[in-house]
This record gives structure tokens, C-alpha cells and sequence, in this order.
């Protein structure tokens, strides 16, 4: 064995030192990752992979899946605190959206084992209670025993207590228990510890109030009397049952705005401008805790200006009506603002050469769009989908074949409407079921006959004789008029429908006083008051001895004195020096109906922007005739009545005009079923489109009218075919009226 000297131990040593240190630095280099490098793919982890997969799944509105997929999250770890309860939320929200209550239940538990002081929020708190109320299947103890032990805690902070009590308010409203409703709210009132609480509380309480259906609410009223209506909450009652009464019965509106400012000066409430508020603006918008569903795709909510357009024609035929409608707008963003209220408005000339162009580069946050009111623009947007991601309100009576309510809505009343009104009036309130039809023999006339049959019919009337006529051959029309009158005037009918412009009517009507036939009630199309405003009466004067018993619809009332049309005709007065009219009451109403409305997402489910339309038009104070809206969208709109004198149109009063007609029946005159009309033209039920039974003009007879005169109660009718024909046809049924004459563009379409 050979020992190694200390010498040629250190060179060995150093020799070795020198290789790892080689080693050691290259290794080191190997394992040095570079800069922007890793060494590792790291990637998102799993539960930030599920949380953007169950967000999703929420965001576009599908709870099943979204409810499934929160379940999971909120049990895995690299949560945060804030994650974690979001994703509590939104599982057990998914399953009250689903239904799903005792899943609710035991979501809440799960919820309140994670975060033991979740259960003083007001989301939690509701969950809960409308999950019980919802299981009771009608009986709400459950409910209610929870949130009156929820009152009796002083651990709870203020937004929630009032939540508890408006929600208990409401149970016990349906449970006809008015006293304990109103006790409880009151109580809950008193101990709010701030103003703002209070202004929240009461905000909270209209809202429930609007939400409660007509037999819940009724109990309520009882609690109300000239005392305690000054009171809270029964200033909140008194003032919900006159929106009420002032949506059952429009001649109320007017009265409305003066009883909310009369509460809100006397009432003993923290927020004297919450009336005003909801005349303005609507229920929906003042701050409410619910459980809605969010909206699906919808950005953060809006502040400031509400942003709405309107597409008018501006130039070419129809540029009177929609410089009218703009005025319209014009005067709705004046009141707006002087109320505090600003609103941004883009008015669109959809006769210009850029309208597409203008139309396409419109601001995408703009949602809630007025116009078209031409039926071949809205066609050609239509086709072009150019109204896609907007909520159109059409200035149309009809949409052709777009699905309303769905794809676009309408903010226009129809020929529906129109023959609704006049059947209502005859049939329901007049008790008169035999009626007749003289129409002329054109489209517009063949529509509205048709339509008015439909309308009689529904109301249990009958349409029993049916006349057409030539509308381009007055010599005629007295041959018509005298085959649907028997001897002496008399009817087996007691009112008959016109549906003709007034230039022609005025040389048809008095046929029937020259036959005696005086005892009938005149229904007349809205057509008639284009011709019956108060300037064209006074360049041609009627004969109103004619018309004593003739009523038509119109959709704008010149007299009416509500504070709202007082306002449209202040600021349209200061503008313009003139009086409004329909389409100026159109812009106008059209503009503080968006308002009213709030922004709207377009990509929302439809039903619940029908929702929205309906509630909105429930409430609000229209200047032209109120429109509604049903639970599919459709709109109608109720109709004013209108008498023809000497100063224009009049609106009837419904219980006066028929003293006149019975006093006018009783002198004389022969009401239906007295009469065989074997001897004359006998007409059995109307089978619809000019198809049926119809006595059509001929020749006039020889010697059928006495010395060949024209009828001696007009003094200017003549007998020939020299009086005047319409220059213009009426418009076709969902037209507007074309702009030729001076006369055209009131109330009409």
C-alpha cells in the first residue's frame, strides 16, 4: 500500500475542487431560467376555471347549470372571502330563480355556516322569507312568524329591518290583516335612525304597494280617512288608490298630480318629492332590495342623461307631421329639464340622404328608439336589421308582418282602436245591439267595416244591414240611403257606422233626415276629425242639426285641462305661438314615456320588456289618448269621444249624450224592432268584406225622390254629381294621411 504524501494530497484536492466547481457553474447555467421564462407552465387555476364557467353560465340567464356549478366553487379553496359569498349568492339565487326552494333553504344554512353574519343582509333575509312564503302554498305563518323575530332583534341594521317590515307589510296585506299591516311598517318607520332610511323605507313601500294585486290592495283602503291619509303609510295608500282610480278612469288623470302635491305638502313622509317622483318617472325607477333576475349581457348601469332617438321624415310628403312630432320632442325636453330631469335626444331625418349611414353609426347605448312613422321606412329598417339592439317604438298603427311585441312595439293607436271605442259606446254602454254599416266601396272602407262587424260582434251585438256606396258618384248615395230606410223613417237598426272622410259624410247624412230616419246614432271614424278641428270649422261651417246624434274617435283632446296637456300647451305655445295637436302630443308623450321607461336592454327576455311597457303605461300621465300594453306587448289605446259643433269637436259626455239620444228616440222616432223590413231590402247578419248581405247603389229611381230636390234639411247638398268628391281617398288602413291639403294631419294617421 503506497501512502500519498500531504502534498500530492492538496494538488489532488485541488484538482477536484477545480472539476466540481466546472460542474457546479454549468449546472447552475443549465438551471437558471432566463428572463420572461418559466420553468413551470403555471395556466389559470381550477377554481378560477370553474368561477369563469359558472359565471358564464349565470350571465347568460342559465340557472340550472349556473346553480350546479357554484355549488362546487364555493367548496373548493383559493377563494377569496368575497368570491366565496358571491358564489353563495348566486347558487342560492339560482335555485329560487329554478323554484327550487328547499334547495334555498339549504343553500342559506350552507351560506350562513361560511359567514355567520350573512343572515342580517337584506338579500339573505329575503331569500328566505319569500322561499317560506313560497312553500306555505298560500299560508304565509312560516313567513311571517321569521320576519317578525327578525323586528324584534336589535342586532339588525337599518336597510334590513325595513325590508323585513315592507315584506311582512305586504304578507299580512294578503292575508286581508290591514291593521297589522299597517302597524308594523309604522312601527318599523319610527325607529329608523336616519332620514335617508325613512326616504328608503318609503321608496321600498310604493314599490310593494304598485306590486300588490287589486285584492290585497282593497283591504288596505280601509285603514285610510281624512286623517290618517296625511300620515305614514297611509299617505302611501291614498295616493296608490288614486293612481288607481286615475288609470280605471282616465277623466280622474287631471286631479291626480294636484292630490299627490296636496299629500306631499301636508303628508307626514321624509321625502316630499316621492309622488312627484313616480308621476314622473314611474315606480320602477326609485330604489328598490328585489330579487330580480339579472339582465343578461347588460353593462354597468347608465348615469346621468337618459339617451334616446327618434326617426322623423323631415323632408318630402310628410314633413308637416314630423316637424310636428319634433316640436313634440322639443317641448317634452324643455319641461324635462326645467323639472330637473336631462335627457339627451337625437332626432333622425329619415328622408335625408345619409339616413342610413346616420342611422348605423348611432350611439349602441341608445336603446330606446321613437319612429319610424312611415310603414315602407319601418319595412325597409326591418329588412335591413337596423333596428336590431334597440327597443323600437314605432309611430305606426300596425307593424305588417314584423311580430309586435317582440321584434318592435308600437307607440300609436289602430283601426282596432278605433271601432273598440265606438262598439263599447254603442252595444255596452248605449244597449243598442242592432246596428248597420254604410261604408264606401273602396279598401279603407271595406277595413273598417270589417273591423267594426269583429267589434259589435265581441260585444254581443249584431250587424244587421249593410250598405255600400260609390264614393266617386254622389248622384247615387241618395238611392243607397233610401233602400236602408223603410217607410217613415223607419229601422230595424239604431245605429249605423260611416267609416268615410267628413267632406263625403256631410252629403250622405242628411239623406237619412231627408227619409226621416232621425232617431239614429252616428258612428264616425277618426278620420272625421281632420276636418273638425277648430279652424277648419270656422272656414266651413257644419250643419249640426245633422250630427246632433254623430260620435267619432279621436286620439288628442284639445279641451282636456289635465296639468299635463297644460304644460304641453305652455311650452308649445312659447315655442311655436300656436295650439298642439295629435302629432305634436305624440312627441311630446313620446319623450317623457322613455324617460319614464329608463334605460332598457334590448337583449333582454321579451316578456319582461312587455313587463316594463305595461307597468310604465299603467301609470303615466298621457296628453293624447292613454295606450296600454298587454302581457305579449300589443298596444291598444283608449280612445277619446268626440261629438261634431259648431266650434269644432267636442268630447261627449257619455251619460249626457244619452238623455239626447233617448229624448230624440222618444219623439217620434222608430228604434229597432218595430220595423218589417220585408218590403225593403232585407239585410240578414253581415258575413264580413263587403261579401254579405249589401244593398249597393243603382240608378236612382224615377219619381224616388220627390220633385228630383236635394234633401230640404241641407241647404249644401246639391242632387247631381256636381257636389265635390274628396279630392283625396282617405288614407289605407296603417297609412299616414298624405300632406296635400291644409286641412289633413290632426288626430289622424
Amino acid at each position: 500500500m503506497r501512502w500519498v504524501g500531504r502534498r500530492e494530497n492538496i494538488t489532488v484536492f485541488r484538482g477536484v475542487v477545480a472539476i466540481c466547481a466546472v460542474l457546479l457553474l454549468f449546472g447552475c447555467t443549465m438551471m437558471v431560467p432566463k428572463p420572461g421564462t418559466s420553468s413551470k407552465a403555471t395556466g389559470p387555476s381550477p377554481a378560477s376555471q370553474l368561477n369563469e364557467e359558472a359565471s358564464r353560465a349565470w350571465n347568460n340567464g342559465d340557472y340550472a347549470q349556473s346553480e350546479i356549478l357554484y355549488s362546487k366553487l364555493v367548496s373548493m379553496a383559493g377563494l377569496s372571502a368575497s368570491q366565496r359569498n358571491q358564489g353563495f349568492e348566486r347558487m342560492v339565487k339560482s335555485a329560487y330563480f329554478l323554484e327550487r326552494y328547499e334547495a334555498v333553504l339549504k343553500g342559506l344554512d350552507r351560506w350562513k355556516n361560511f359567514n355567520p353574519d350573512i343572515w342580517r343582509q337584506p338579500v339573505w333575509l329575503l331569500l328566505h322569507a319569500k322561499s317560506l312564503e313560497a312553500m306555505g302554498r298560500g299560508q304565509s305563518f312560516e313567513a311571517e312568524s321569521y320576519l317578525s323575530e327578525v323586528l324584534t332583534r336589535n342586532d339588525v341594521p337599518a336597510d334590513t329591518a325595513a325590508i323585513a317590515a315592507v315584506e311582512l307589510f305586504s304578507l299580512f296585506a294578503k292575508g286581508k290583516n290591514p291593521a297589522g299591516a299597517v302597524t308594523v311598517v309604522r312601527d318599523a318607520y319610527t325607529r329608523m335612525p336616519t332620514t335617508e332610511d325613512k326616504v328608503r323605507m318609503e321608496a321600498w313601500l310604493a314599490r310593494t304597494l304598485d306590486g300588490l294585486d287589486s285584492s290585497a290592495f282593497s283591504s288596505l283602503e280601509t285603514m285610510v280617512n281624512e286623517q290618517s291619509r296625511f300620515e305614514f303609510p297611509q299617505a302611501l295608500i291614498a295616493f296608490e288608490q288614486a293612481r288607481r282610480l286615475a288609470r280605471d278612469y282616465p277623466e280622474k288623470r287631471g286631479e291626480l298630480r294636484q292630490y299627490a302635491q296636496l299629500l306631499a305638502s301636508q303628508g307626514n313622509i321624509a321625502d316630499r318629492t316621492l309622488f312627484i317622483k313616480i308621476l314622473d318617472g314611474g315606480v320602477a325607477n326609485l330604489p328598490f332590495y328585489g330579487l330580480e333576475k339579472p339582465k343578461a349581457m347588460a353593462g354597468a348601469k347608465k348615469h346621468g342623461a337618459l339617451k334616446t332617438a327618434v326617426i322623423l321624415p323631415l323632408g318630402g310628403a310628410f314633413r308637416e307631421l314630423g316637424g310636428k312630432v319634433q316640436a313634440g320632442v322639443a317641448a317634452a325636453e324643455k319641461v324635462l329639464q326645467q323639472n330637473g330631469t336631462p335627457v339627451q335626444v337625437t332626432i333622425i331625418d329619415s328622408t335625408a340622404p345619409d339616413f342610413n349611414q346616420t342611422l348605423a353609426s348611432l350611439d349602441p347605448t341608445i336603446h330606446v328608439v321613437g319612429g319610424p312613422m312611415h310603414k315602407q321606412t319601418f319595412g325597409d329598417l326591418v329588412k335591413a336589421g337596423a333596428l336590431s339592439g334597440r327597443v323600437p317604438l314605432c309611430f305606426l298603427p300596425s307593424l305588417a308582418d314584423v311580430t309586435e311585441g317582440s321584434q318592435a312595439w308600437r307607440f300609436f293607436g289602430s283601426p282596432e282602436d278605433e271601432v273598440a271605442a265606438l262598439a263599447e259606446l254603442a252595444v255596452k254602454d248605449y244597449r243598442l245591439t242592432r246596428l248597420a254599416v254604410l261604408r264606401p266601396s273602396d279598401r279603407y272602407g271595406t277595413t273598417m267595416a270589417d273591423l267594426f262587424v269583429k267589434a259589435v260582434r265581441s260585444r254581443g251585438g249584431e250587424v244587421v244591414m249593410t250598405g255600400s256606396y260609390d264614393p266617386n258618384n254622389p248622384a247615387s248615395w241618395r238611392s243607397v240611403v233610401e233602400n236602408m230606410v223603410g217607410e217613415n223613417g223607419q229601422t230595424n237598426y239604431d245605429a249605423v257606422f260611416v267609416p268615410d272622410a267628413w267632406d263625403r259624410i256631410d252629403g250622405i247624412v242628411p239623406y237619412f233626415f231627408y227619409f226621416n230616419a232621425n232617431h239614429l246614432l252616428f258612428l264616425g271614424p277618426r278620420l272625421w276629425s281632420q276636418a273638425l278641428t277648430r279652424a277648419a270649422v270656422a272656414k266651413r261651417p257644419i250643419d249640426v242639426n245633422h250630427y246632433r246624434l254623430a260620435v267619432f274617435p279621436g286620439a288628442y283632446n284639445p279641451q282636456s285641462n289635465t296639468m299635463e296637456s297644460a304644460a304641453l300647451k305652455s311650452a308649445y305655445m312659447e315655442q311655436t305661438g300656436g295650439e298642439p295637436d295629435f302629432w305634436v302630443a305624440l312627441g311630446y308623450d313620446y319623450l317623457r314615456f322613455a324617460v319614464a321607461l329608463g334605460d332598457i336592454d334590448p337583449m333582454s327576455p321579451r316578456d319582461r320588456i312587455n313587463a316594463r311597457l305595461a307597468e310604465t303605461a299603467s301609470h303615466f300621465q298621457w296628453t293624447m289618448a292613454p295606450l296600454q300594453y298587454d302581457t305579449s306587448g300589443l298596444a291598444s289605446q283608449q280612445m277619446f269621444l268626440f261629438r261634431p259643433s259648431v266650434e269644432g269637436m267636442k268630447e261627449i259626455n257619455k251619460d249626457g249624450f244619452y238623455r239626447r239620444l233617448e229624448t230624440i228616440r222618444g219623439q217620434g222616432a222608430f228604434p229597432a224592432g218595430n220595423l218589417d223590413m220585408s218590403t225593403r231590402q232585407s239585410a240578414p247578419e253581415y258575413s264580413g268584406g263587403g261579401n254579405g248581405v249589401s244593398v249597393v247603389a243603382s240608378p236612382p229611381a224615377s219619381g224616388a225622390m220627390e220633385h228630383g230636390a236635394a234633401p230640404p234639411v241641407s241647404t249644401s247638398l246639391p242632387a247631381t254629381s256636381s257636389t265635390p268628391a274628396m279630392v283625396n281617398e282617405p288614407p289605407a288602413v296603417n297609412e299616414p294621411p298624405t300632406m296635400s291639403t291644409g286641412s289633413q294631419g290632426t288626430d289622424g294617421y
